[in-house]
Formats: C-alpha cells, structure tokens, sequence
C-alpha cells in the first residue's frame, strides 16, 4: 500500500488550487452520555480553523462521540478554494489515507473504503471516500476516540443547484441524524439520502421537458394534435436536438448516482465484516449498535427508492431517445 500513497502524493502536486484561504465553515458535533447533543456551525479564517482542528479533543472532555466536518469549496475545473498547504494540514490532522489524494487530483467516482493503517498509532483511523457530482466527501473515523473527521468539496455547480445549496442541504440531514455520530457510517448514511433526493428532483426536471418537447413535435404521450408535422424551421430543430443530447447524458449520470447509493446502502449493511467495531470499547459498542440500527431500519425505504429510481429513469431515457428519433 506504501507505494500508492507514494504515487498518490506525487500525483497530487498537479491539483489545483485557487488561494486566499478565507471563509472557512466548519461544523461541530459532540453527543454526550445524558445531555443533548450539541451542533455548531462556525464560519472562521484560515488562522482560526487551523485552531480549532489542532486544538480539538477527540475524546470531547468526556463527550461519547464527536464529529468535525470543514466545508472546502471547488470550482467546476475541480479547483479547490484553498491553499495547499492548508489543506493538506487539514488532510493529515484529520487522520484520513494519503491515497485518498489521488482520488481527488483524479476526480474520481463512486464509494471507497479503506483499512487502518495500524502500523502507528497515531494513524489508526479508517479512511472512507465518496465522488459525486454534488461533492466529494473524504473522512476518517478512530474507533478508540469515536472521532469522525469530514472534509466535503462541493462543486460550484451540479446541474440543479450550487455548492452552497448542496453544503447546505447535506447540513440539513446531517442534523437529522446527528445523535448517530458513534458510527463512521453517518456521512455515507447521509451522503446517500442526499443523493437519492437529488436524483429524484432531477427526474422530475427532465420530466417536465420532456413532455414539453413531446407537446412541441406532437409525438408521444403529451403529443398535441393540432402541431403540424410537415416541418420545423431548422433553427428550431438544432436547438431540440441539443437538449435532447443533454437529457439523455444528465439521465445516464442519474442512473450513475442511483448506482452510487446502492453501493452506500450495501455498505451499511454489511456491519458484520466491519472490523472498526473490534476497536471499539465495550462500554461505547451498544451505543454504536444503537445508531447502526437507526441505519439499518431506515434502508430497506431507500433501497426501494433506488430500485424505483432506476426504473424511472430508465423510462425516461426511452422517451428522450424516442424525441430524438423524431428531430
């Protein structure tokens, strides 16, 4: 493994990056035995984020469990919004795998998990990757100290909304669910309710332009009987054609990203070959099981909606490349 991170750093020299560092949003949860759990949102400079990650406890002065994310904006072109320097001093004080940075100089795709490196024992997190057109989302969880740490680089825009709306709609069910911070399953957890209603609001998007174009030509369901098929000025048909190429791309990434969430949903279930709850103290492992169970009672509902999903977008695909037959 020594000899991917080695390439994994080289390759990472190539990232791009677009200082200054300012603006920094991190958030902050920490759940105790009997108190409400606390979630803080701070929005700080470089200096002040730099402290509060070097100086933060993982124990959380007594706390169960704790929980770090820092929201590092990107650019479409996968610039990232931020120094080097900085964030690589975030990447190794969060603990995650170095071969994690070739996945993000690469722009990769799709839900990764890896061993801790137990070799030291400061480095003893497992590193969990996911790539998303929405984010990318990288974090570590240490069994011993229940710490989770999150980076999340959304992108400026994912065909829908921006990157703000997507930090801030990831926040939105982070807080849902935020008593379940005692298992590193929360962020694929969230990441794939995320994803799946992403993918249901792009559905109904294209739903709605396709029956408008089936109601231009006068072919398919939404067909208007008074539209004359004798012929479009050509202007008009370069332009249809041109959406219905772009319909028939964004549905194929759809069905990319409904495969994604599968693959968190197996991930999840598959709690018995997770070794990090061998690290555990047993006084903490009902705790985690108790979250684990929240988890797992909700998946069943959006396996179903993943299953459906794809059906949906499959039919979808019909009916555009039907609209493209008939430009």
């Amino acid at each position: 493994m020594e000899g991917l991170r080695q390439l994994a750093r080289s390759s990472f020299i190539g990232q791009t990056f677009s200082p200054p560092d300012s603006d920094f949003e991190l958030i902050n949860i920490v759940t105790f035995p009997s108190s409400p759990t606390s979630n803080t949102l701070l929005r700080m400079e470089r200096d002040e984020l730099e402290r509060a990650i070097d100086n933060s406890n993982p124990s959380g002065g007594g706390a169960d469990a704790t929980l770090q994310l820092v929201n590092v904006r990107r650019q479409d072109n996968e610039t990232l919004l931020c120094s080097p320097n900085m964030f690589l001093h975030i990447f190794k004080i969060f603990g995650l795998e170095p071969y994690i940075l070739y996945m993000i100089r690469s722009n990769c795709y799709g839900f990764h998990q890896f061993p801790a490196n137990k070799s030291s024992v400061e480095d003893s997190s497992y590193s969990f990757f996911l790539g998303t057109v929405l984010y990318s989302l990288i974090w570590s969880f240490n069994p011993k100290t229940r710490a989770t740490r999150a980076i999340l680089m959304p992108r400026r825009s994912n065909g829908l909304k921006n990157g703000e709306a997507a930090f801030r709609d990831f926040r939105v069910i982070l807080q849902t669910y935020q008593d379940h911070i005692r298992s590193p399953c929360l962020p694929a957890f969230v990441a794939c309710i995320h994803i799946i209603h992403f993918v249901d609001e792009y559905i109904a998007v294209e739903l709605q332009d396709i029956r408008q174009m089936e109601i231009n030509t006068g072919h398919g369901p939404w067909n208007n009987p008074l539209v004359s098929k004798a012929g479009f000025e050509p202007t008009k048909l370069t332009s249809w054609s041109g959406q219905v190429g772009a319909w028939l791309v964004n549905l194929a990434n759809q069905l990319r990203h409904e495969d994604i969430a599968a693959s968190l949903t197996a991930f999840i279930l598959s709690r018995q070959k997770h070794t990090w709850c061998q690290d555990i103290q047993a006084s903490h492992l009902a705790r985690h099981d108790e979250s684990m169970e929240t988890f797992l009672s909700v998946i069943p509902v959006l396996q179903n909606q993943v299953a459906n999903g794809k059906s949906y977008v499959n039919y979808l695909q019909e009916r555009a490349r039907s609209q493209s037959t008939v430009v």
